[in-house]
């Protein structure tokens, strides 16, 4: 255990395949030393002083480093600088011992100090090492002077165990200085990794929880990513696995790639209609990797942020427009329903001419309506959007609803929809659902004889979506005047006033929710309410 500068405790950490080349080194050493004493039967380089100590010390020692290979597994010694201190003192008796029944630092062993004292450094820091190499130097020095004191040979052999305690205190200096760097080397690619990995954790949970979708497509059309918010635009299940999926499984999103490919426009992102009330901007790009294999990027944003911006301006231009319709309309208009009432209390027309006088009023009443519409739309205020539980929202409303209107009214739930909650401007919503049951009323009378719809709510798993819908019985309509049904002043009735449903649509936008229309299996006409998430409304 060390301290860095501030004062906290850091913990020492050991390469685990060095330690196991140390521990795997001595147990090899142990067994060449046994190998050759034995095997040598005169002239024995090893054990040539003291035979029977080098023997036992040579068997104690191997027994010794053989069990440290099962009691000290590398994985225990990583973070470990007593027990490796404990080995290197061990190593360090043994060698001196073995060194000394061999006859001293002659015999050629005492290198293996060297050895030592490098491995050593490479396991501890600091006075620690220099200490050890100091013990090593000592004995050195120690056993010649005890061999040699008496001897011709002495200042030779002093120069040698000198040369030799030089070359420890070198190895251990120079390994200490190389280990700190390699160690200083470790830690900063190790910081660097963390930082990447985190980095790249990151940025995959930004990427799966952003509101752009976001789709890779390899060389081979095969998914590389895909996140949250391109599952819900394309109605894919977020528990299912799509990564490596052929494109071909997906023939709307193949279609769109095709066409972008056979004609790369660049700039302006294409919007493309990819399920039902959802209109997604796409905008494509070509990143290559390092083995230059190019992969294509789908950035996917809901049309409705846009579509809602350019809604307010298109408002802003209504309600300036409106206001004009106003003073230059509506003031003419008046006279000429006054008027008209005036004749029609004459008792000097003719009936012929009452009856114009009636549908001069009647046409004057519907440009009226007109014109209330658009005053009515020109001048909303911006939503207020208010936590509603659908279910029961629902079911106060169709009560209040059916007091004041004939028909029937059925209200379907799936079985865990009572907790399904909306954001959304409670009176927008009322106007909606006001509006449609209208329509659903009316049309089924008119095809059925019988005032009826249906209303079912559920929520969508794959677009993470609540949704109402509103079914009637009537004819429906004609898959070519689906869009048109939207438009301002497009209507089928006699009387209508064409608004309805684009107020309706203007509503739901706002409220950032859709509105469409579309078939049931059972082929009745349906319009359909899709709810953002409650609580990724801004």
């Amino acid at each position: 255990m060390k301290r860095n500068a501030h004062g906290t405790a850091v913990l020492t950490q050991h390469n685990p395949d060095i330690l196991t080349v140390y521990l795997a080194y001595r147990a090899v050493l142990c067994v060449v030393l046994l190998g050759m004493f034995f095997i040598s039967t005169s002239n024995n380089v090893v054990g040539s002083h003291y035979p029977e100590l080098f023997k036992w010390t040579a068997i104690f020692y191997a027994l010794f480093c053989f069990g440290s290979l099962f009691v000290f597994k590398a994985e225990q010694l990583v973070h470990s600088v007593n027990r490796i201190t404990f080995l290197l003192i061990v190593d360090i008796l043994a060698l001196t011992i073995l060194i000394h029944a061999s006859g001293g630092i002659e015999s050629g062993m005492a290198y293996l100090l060297v050895i030592l004292a490098a491995m050593s450094s490479v396991f501890l820091t600091g006075t620690l090492a220099l200490g050890l190499a100091a013990f090593i130097t000592l004995f050195i020095l120690g056993e010649t002077i005890y061999l040699t004191k008496n001897t011709n040979s002495f200042s030779n052999s002093l120069f040698a165990a000198g040369t030799l305690s030089t070359l420890v205190f070198v190895s251990t200096i120079l390994f200490q200085y190389l280990t700190a760097k390699i160690r200083k080397t470790a830690a900063v690619a190790e910081r660097h990794s963390k930082d990447a990995e985190n980095l790249q954790r990151i940025g995959q949970d930004i990427i799966k929880r952003m509101q752009t979708g976001i789709i890779v497509i390899d060389k081979h059309d095969r998914l590389s990513l895909i996140n949250q918010s391109a599952m819900r635009m394309l109605s894919l299940s977020s528990k299912v696995n799509f990564y490596g999926e052929s494109l071909d499984k997906f023939p709307t999103l193949k279609n769109v790639l095709d066409n972008w490919r056979h004609n790369p426009a660049k700039g302006i992102p294409l919007i493309n209609k990819l399920t039902a009330g959802q209109e997604v901007r796409i905008n494509f790009a070509e990143l290559k990797d390092t083995d230059d294999q190019a992969q294509t990027i789908l950035y996917m944003e809901d049309n409705r942020a846009m579509t809602q911006h350019a809604q307010q301006l298109k408002l802003a231009s209504l309600g300036r427009l409106t206001a004009s319709i106003a003073h230059e309309i509506r003031n003419p208009l008046g006279a000429i329903a006054h008027a008209s009432q005036l004749l029609k209390e004459s008792t000097e027309l003719p009936a012929a001419d009452l009856r114009l006088t009636e549908i001069i009023l009647q046409h004057s009443d519907r440009v009226n309506h007109i014109i209330e519409n658009t005053l009515s739309l020109s001048r909303r205020k911006e939503a207020k959007p208010e936590t509603l539980h659908l279910c029961k929202w629902v079911e106060k409303f169709t009560d209040e609803y059916k007091t004041s209107n004939k028909g029937t009214v059925d209200i379907h739930y799936s079985p865990a929809d009572e907790s399904l909650k909306i954001k959304m401007d409670p009176i927008h919503f009322q106007q909606v659902l006001t509006n449609l049951f209208d329509n659903g009323l009316r049309h089924s009378k008119e095809h059925t004889g019988e005032a009826r719809i249906d209303v079912h709510i559920a929520y969508n798993e794959t677009r993470d979506k609540n949704y109402i819908e509103v079914i009637d019985f009537g004819l429906g309509i004609p898959e070519d005047q689906v869009e048109q049904v939207f438009e301002p002043f497009y209507t089928t009735a006699e009387k209508g006033s064409g608004l309805g449903l684009f107020i309706s649509q203007e509503l739901c936008e706002i409220n950032q929710s859709s509105l469409h229309y579309i078939r049931t299996k059972a082929g009745l006409s349906c319009f359909r309410i899709e709810f953002s998430h409650y609580q990724r409304i801004t």
